[in-house]
């Protein structure tokens, strides 16, 4: 995750207090982040923040010195990309999962209003991103679908069967 170098420049207990009012839900593709959260949304009046409708926008904000990784997938064609790498390299360089573009996600929080109080969610929520910006750890959660639960959501969008 250190492969960022898109470096916020606000220590950890202001960073904390200017997030405050967020709650972020993170969590793996097909576990439920965006039904909830605009669910809970609507019902309380909260401000909804989807990361995954803002990748396209955060790729086009970072540089190749802050997300090597992300500006390697994005020069790649689609073989490149799905077919000739191997599983493990993908998993190594994916670059959302090694937390390039997170501080983007962050910048975008903090020029938003802090009322009405926001949820953020989406896969790019990693644990280990969001807990030093978390004033109040009851304030964030990680869902993780039970296989059948995944390719139930999986079936209900169309998508090919897992395995």
């Amino acid at each position: 995750m250190q492969n960022e170098r898109r470096e916020l420049t606000v220590d950890a207990g202001v960073l904390q207090e200017q997030l405050r009012h967020v709650y972020w839900i993170g969590g793996g593709s097909g576990a439920g982040k965006s039904t909830i959260a605009r669910r809970i949304a609507a019902e309380r009046g909260l401000r909804l923040y989807a990361t995954d409708d803002l990748m396209p926008g955060h790729s086009r904000r970072s540089s190749p010195e802050c997300c090597p990784f992300l500006h390697e997938f994005m020069a790649m064609d689609m073989d490149e990309r799905w077919m000739t790498r191997s599983p493990e390299t993908m998993l190594e360089t994916f670059h959302w999962f090694r937390g390039e573009g997170f501080s983007l996600i962050i910048e975008d929080i903090l020029r938003l209003p802090k009322e009405p109080a926001m949820i953020a969610e989406g896969f790019r929520l990693l644990p280990d991103l969001v807990n030093p910006s978390l004033a109040v750890h009851s304030h964030a959660v990680w869902l993780l679908p039970t296989s059948e639960f995944r390719q139930a959501v999986f079936d209900s969008r169309g998508w090919p069967k897992e395995g």
